[in-house]
């Protein structure tokens, strides 16, 4: 038998979209009460946003300004102050600034240190710098940091250094 002569393309469209309609409607109706009942899923709130107003320019008075009149308090036009938003980070991020300023600053030590450089006064550097930010010193950070100092030692100034050597440069938390 030849089915290819019993339906069009066009009615195949149709009856296989009516079959998708059907089977979305009857999970729709089976499932969607219980998506409706419970709200949207809950979600960690790492971050924090405070509203803030800002001052925008008077685009309306566009007279020129006589320096030399001044004008008195009550006349003085105030800025109208427009809604926004400030994104406050949290402490994940701001460890995560830190560490970027961090490793660019190790990055610039050991490009200058050059070939002939005194290893341990970039190693006394390169200490100095991490100390510089205690919160890098957490067990989490601290495995990041290493393996970071390890990676650029190689790449920028040529320096093999193993993790456990990376991590001797790093205080204790």
């Amino acid at each position: 038998m030849m089915l290819a002569g019993i339906m069009s393309w066009g009615q195949f469209f149709t009856l296989l979209g009516g079959a998708a309609a059907v089977y979305y409607g009857y999970v729709m109706l089976r499932f969607g009460k219980v998506l409706w009942k419970s709200g949207p899923p809950p979600t960690p709130s790492k971050r924090v946003w405070h509203v803030e107003t800002q001052e925008e320019p008077d685009e309306i008075d566009q007279t020129p300004v006589n320096e030399n009149a001044t004008l008195s308090n009550s006349l003085k036009a105030e800025p109208i102050p427009k809604p926004g938003f400030v994104f406050e980070p949290g402490p994940e991020e701001q460890a995560l600034d830190t560490m970027s300023l961090v490793v660019d600053n190790i990055e610039i030590l050991l490009e200058n240190a050059g070939t002939d450089m005194d290893r341990e006064l970039l190693f006394a550097n390169i200490t100095q710098e991490v100390a510089s930010a205690p919160v890098l010193h957490a067990p989490p950070y601290r495995t990041m940091l290493a393996n970071v100092i390890t990676r650029k030692a190689s790449e920028v100034a040529g320096l093999e250094l193993s993790t456990a050597e990376a991590d001797a440069l790093i205080p204790a938390a």
